[in-house]
């Protein structure tokens, strides 16, 4: 018997290499997993109607558990009935002597005239429209000077208003110097010496040019500052050129009669 040599003997038999398509061999491994199974849903269950509103079953909680008024408060009794032989208050009685005691509080001559004196002179044209006696109060010469000359701490105003409502205005515009013409005084001249401005006089006093000057004794020059007014005396005046009522202040203090 021949012996084969040991190289010859095949224990193990040659196998085919097998060559695959991929050459990642973690793509091998997952291609041999069989695919997830799909998940399955449950169906929806509702519910129950009480949880779906909480709000409601938490009233409805709270009013079962409430307890009742003897159990809150065992100590109170009903109201007592009101005996017969007490007369109940008339409405309409107690108003009437409600209006009529504010009525006479209103009506006293001497709580007007407290109430009266702390107005100004615009608020007491107000006041004289509610009924007679406040108009014939609040017209009344010692309490209207006094509210008018009041803002502009005048020291005195001398002289009566013609027309009744003078006082119910209390502007500067009402105010004005009287400026006495002399030689070379000229409308810009003076405008530039009272810090004014020349249509302001021209306004004031009715003229069309400069040139009426020359016709007149004394020029109105309007107030613009309201501290030239303080301590001053006052003289109500109805010029002719300018046809109204205005406070007229002499710088010399008293008012020449000729210009007057």
């Amino acid at each position: 018997m021949t012996q084969t040599p040991f190289s010859t003997i095949t224990l193990f038999p040659k196998r085919k290499p097998t060559v695959s398509s991929s050459p990642n061999p973690v793509a091998i491994k997952t291609q041999s997993l069989p695919p997830p199974p799909a998940p399955t849903l449950s169906p929806l269950k509702t519910p129950p109607r009480e949880i779906q509103n909480p709000y409601t079953n938490q009233l409805k909680s709270k009013r079962k558990t409430l307890p009742s008024t003897t159990t809150l408060f065992p100590n109170t009794r009903p109201p007592l009935p009101l005996p017969l032989n007490i007369p109940l208050k008339n409405n309409k009685t107690t108003k009437a002597m409600d209006s009529h005691v504010s009525l006479a509080s209103f009506t006293c001559r001497d709580t007007l005239l407290m109430i009266l004196r702390k107005l100004g002179a615009r608020d007491l044209a107000r006041a004289s429209c509610v009924c007679k006696l406040w108009r014939d109060m609040a017209s009344d010469d010692a309490i209207v000077r006094p509210a008018f000359m009041e803002p502009w701490k005048l020291k005195e105003i001398v002289g009566e208003p013609v027309s009744g409502s003078f006082w119910r205005e209390n502007v500067i515009w009402k105010f004005a110097i009287s400026h006495k013409i002399a030689s070379g005084d000229s409308v810009t001249s003076l405008a530039k010496k009272y810090s004014v401005q020349v249509r302001d006089i021209k306004l004031l006093n009715n003229m069309i040019s400069d040139n009426g000057i020359y016709s007149m004794e004394r020029l109105l020059i309007p107030i613009i500052n309201p501290n030239s007014l303080i301590n001053g005396i006052c003289y109500i005046e109805l010029d002719t050129h300018a046809k109204r009522e205005l406070l007229v202040l002499y710088p010399g203090g008293q008012p020449d009669k000729k210009l007057m």
